[in-house]
């Protein structure tokens, strides 16, 4: 169904319940309006009307079930993001620790071979300076 696909279970459960007690509201409101015009007997008018009271209060109790199990399903989908977003942030920290763990080494290796090459000039210049 359609409507499964767009709307959670708990969704449908609240917007079903509540456009469906809307509906009964107004059967309510106008049956007891057109009672007058009708000429319902008392004991039906009460009959039905207590009826549509129960049928009502049942939907907006299935409303309120659908509202929380939806608020239950959206903080669900929110832990799951904050979740998803931490790990993703640790895995970013984690690579640039790791580059720049590699940074140091290259930058540790460059110094090396600099005074590797600086011992080496030095040597030179101390063999010149002596004279051979």
């Amino acid at each position: 169904m359609k409507l499964f696909e767009k709307y959670s279970f708990w969704g449908v459960l609240f917007l079903g319940s509540l456009t469906a007690m809307v509906v009964l509201v107004l059967v309510v409101i106008v049956g007891g309006a057109t009672k007058i015009y009708l000429q319902w007997p008392e004991r039906v008018f009460d009959t039905v009307s207590t009826v549509l009271k129960w049928v009502t209060g049942l939907l907006g109790l299935f409303a309120v079930v659908g509202w929380c199990g939806r608020e239950s399903e959206l903080q669900n989908a929110i832990d799951r993001a904050s979740k998803r977003g931490r790990e993703e942030s640790e895995r970013k920290e984690r690579e640039e620790w790791e580059e720049l763990e590699r940074q140091k080494r290259e930058l540790a290796e460059q110094i090396e071979e600099s005074n590797r090459r600086i011992a080496e000039i030095q040597r030179e210049r101390e063999r010149i300076l002596r004279g051979e």
